[in-house]
C-alpha cells in the first residue's frame, strides 16, 4: 500500500461536506476552462503566442524560453 488512503465519510454532515467539495471541484474546473476559451491574455505567452488553461501552465512553458 502506498500511503495515500481515502478517508471514508462517517457521519451525514462530513458526507455533505465531501459533496460540496465535489461540487466546488467541478466548478473550478469549469472556470479554468471558460478562462482558457476566453483567450485570455493573462494566459498568452508573450514570446511564442502558445495560450495556456491557467498562469501555472504559463510559468512552467515560460520556463522553456528561459532554459533555451
Amino acid at each position: 500500500m502506498n500511503g495515500t488512503k481515502k478517508l471514508e465519510p462517517i457521519t451525514r454532515d462530513q458526507e455533505f461536506y465531501a459533496a460540496i467539495l465535489d461540487e466546488l471541484r467541478k466548478i473550478r474546473l469549469g472556470l479554468d476552462a471558460l478562462a482558457s476559451a476566453s483567450g485570455s491574455d493573462e494566459t498568452m505567452c508573450g514570446e511564442c503566442g502558445r495560450r495556456f488553461a491557467n498562469a501555472r501552465a504559463l510559468a512552467a512553458h515560460i520556463r522553456v524560453h528561459k532554459e533555451g
